[in-house]
């Protein structure tokens, strides 16, 4: 749409879209695992008493991991001989300490022990998680290991820390977390808050030499639906956390020299490159069906990022484009983050039908 003219904000006031003030996305660097319990029963009635009241439910060790998400507990139960190579695995969505409190209250003769293992905690990176690891290894006093050994350690004091580039709000394989895990023999709480804290400084330093990039989004809608649109955004910035939202509002751009139209600008710190976003950005462009219902344009430094920068090689016209971009989104949302793009668009559909019949009437 632009011919790449600088757009000028103009003082919405109370024109602002309450809907945007749910843009703001926030990054998260840390979170937690799930709790991993090592128990000693007798087989018969404890696993009975696991399955009927505590909602447990039996899994390989592999697929409980990655079942259970921040919170939920992983039992790996074993005989009186207490070998973990003959344990029976199940996961349950209860927390550890609500589990423990029916334990106690309801069957505490048939537990033995019940030892704790090195609780987990996810690093996200964008880079070289070398660089992280190696500053972690150096402050904490670390060991390097794999997660499969460091669950093995019976011990309720340390925590296996694991890096993963994917986004942490959704849920994780095993397979998304790097072969290498930070084991630190230090209280769990003090680790996650120093992490947590100093989040962002970690991050950086698997950036290397890469920059953040303050770009802009302008959002032009010939049908004014820009809060559904707005909602589409929303969903795809807060799934990927690929970046924060610094501010937006109203502003101009110009479709033709002397053409001004109005358009909604939103401002976006990102780690990732301008080119990376606008492949993100440009499946957001086109409906399911191949319609392009919505044009954004994105800028870098006052420069346009054009569909043809993204393009290795020019496979087709931009609609080609558009739909390979929006299979490439697809791919990167899990299923009920789709479903919700695709009621919203429906929605899209209904009001601009319902638009459309009140102009012709």
């Amino acid at each position: 749409m632009s011919t790449g003219t600088e757009a000028g904000y103009e003082n919405a006031g109370s024109e602002r879209i309450d809907i945007f003030r749910e843009v703001t996305v926030v990054l998260t660097f840390v979170r937690g695992g799930p709790r991993v319990l090592i128990v000693r029963a007798r087989s018969g009635e404890w696993d009975e008493f696991l399955q009927e009241r505590l909602q447990a439910i039996p899994y390989s060790t592999r697929d409980a991991l990655d079942i259970a998400g921040e919170g939920q507990t992983v039992f790996l139960c074993t005989g009186g001989e207490g070998r973990l190579r003959r344990s029976r695995v199940y996961f349950s969505p209860i927390q550890a300490d609500d589990l423990l409190c029916r334990v106690l209250n309801e069957k505490p003769t048939v537990v033995d022990r019940i030892i704790p293992v090195p609780r987990m905690i996810v690093f996200r990176y964008f880079g070289d998680y070398r660089k992280i690891f190696d500053q972690m290894l150096m402050e904490f006093q670390g060991v390097r290991g794999k997660l499969r050994h460091v669950m093995r350690k019976s011990s309720d004091l340390g925590a296996a820390v694991c890096f993963t580039d994917q986004s942490l709000n959704r849920p994780l394989r095993v397979s998304d977390f790097e072969d290498d895990v930070l084991y630190v023999r230090q209280p769990f709480e003090s680790i996650f808050t120093i992490l947590r804290n100093r989040g962002l400084d970690y991050f950086n330093e698997g950036l290397a030499q890469k920059e953040w990039n303050d770009v802009e989004i302008r959002m032009y809608d010939m049908e004014g639906l820009y809060d559904l649109h707005i909602r589409r955004m929303r969903i795809v910035m807060n799934a990927l956390e690929a970046g924060l939202i610094l501010g937006e509002g109203w502003g101009k751009d110009y479709a033709h020299i002397l053409m001004p139209v109005r358009v909604y600008r939103i401002r976006i710190l990102t780690f990732l490159s301008p080119e990376e976003l606008k492949r993100i950005v440009m499946g957001l462009e086109y409906a399911s069906n191949g319609d392009r219902f919505l044009d954004l344009d994105l800028y870098a430094n006052k420069k346009k990022i054009g569909w043809g920068d993204v393009m290795k090689e020019r496979r087709g016209n931009r609609q080609t484009v558009g739909m390979e971009r929006q299979k490439d989104l697809v791919s990167m949302l899990i299923p009920s983050e789709w479903s919700r793009l695709l009621e919203i668009e429906n929605e899209i559909r209904a009001r601009s039908t319902s638009a459309n019949r009140r102009e012709e009437s």
